[in-house]
């Protein structure tokens, strides 16, 4: 049996101060609010492959319900994705802590 993996779309809005996570399955969408300045800063994951995976540097966002939003950019090396990781954790961090 394969399980249907819902697709995450989380959006960070500074102007209103709010991250949005939207939940989509086959069944039903899910829109969740959440103030930016209740979110932790996010951190890295870092994969070391093995069986069916491969290695990778993940950006964790983890979001004030428990939560957790993962992201990478697969077709990258490793290297290229930690600095992307990287970048984007310190982006994220520094609109988190203006809001």
């Amino acid at each position: 049996m394969t399980a249907l993996q819902p697709e995450k779309e989380l959006r960070l809005d500074p102007a209103t101060s709010q991250a949005v996570l939207t939940t989509r399955n086959p069944v039903r969408t899910r829109v969740d609010s959440y103030p930016l300045s209740t979110m932790a800063k996010p951190t890295l994951r870092f994969q070391r492959g093995g069986g069916e995976d491969s290695p990778g540097v993940f950006l964790v966002l983890a979001m004030p319900d428990g939560r957790k939003i993962e992201g990478n950019n697969p077709i990258h090396p490793v290297e290229v994705q930690r600095q992307q990781a990287e970048f984007w954790q310190v982006q994220i961090a520094g609109l988190i802590a203006s809001s």
